[in-house]
């Protein structure tokens, strides 16, 4: 929608953008889990079509659309879904295991973390403290 309004510079275009999927995709990814792949789909469909149609010149490789404008390779800064989506989940996570003891969502969070860690072969420390370097081929961010 926001890549209909022809109004809007390119930067303009790109902060518009960045504050829809901050807002929508971090409401959601509050209470759903965002995949990769959803978020690409959105990416795709949206973001780098109305920055192609607003006159971007490069929309792809998706680097350049996502790079920071500070550092010398002179992307474009834009955030991708995927990272708003992340975000939001890890602090309903870092909320839920932060919960006072008692607390519900504090319970559950806690218990599958630690079940989770010990089946990972996490002993004698405590999960949040447990770093399973031997596992970081295997272990998939999405999941």
């Amino acid at each position: 929608m926001v890549g209909q309004l022809t109004q809007l510079d390119l930067g303009e275009l790109q902060q518009s953008i960045d504050t829809i999927v901050e807002g929508v995709v971090g409401f959601a990814g509050r209470g759903t889990v965002i995949t990769w792949e959803d978020c690409e789909a959105m990416e795709e469909g949206a973001r780098r079509k109305a920055l192609a149609k607003h006159g971007s010149t490069v929309t792809w490789p998706r680097a350049h659309v996502y790079t920071e404008t500070r550092t010398s390779a002179g992307g474009e800064g834009n955030n991708h879904a995927y990272q708003t989506a992340a975000a939001s989940w890890m602090s309903v996570m870092d909320n839920a295991l932060a919960a006072p003891a008692g607390q519900t969502a504090g319970m559950l969070a806690r218990n599958m973390v630690a079940a989770t860690a010990w089946r990972l072969g996490c002993r004698g420390v405590s999960p949040l403290e447990w770093h399973p370097a031997h596992l970081e081929e295997q272990l998939n961010e999405d999941l």
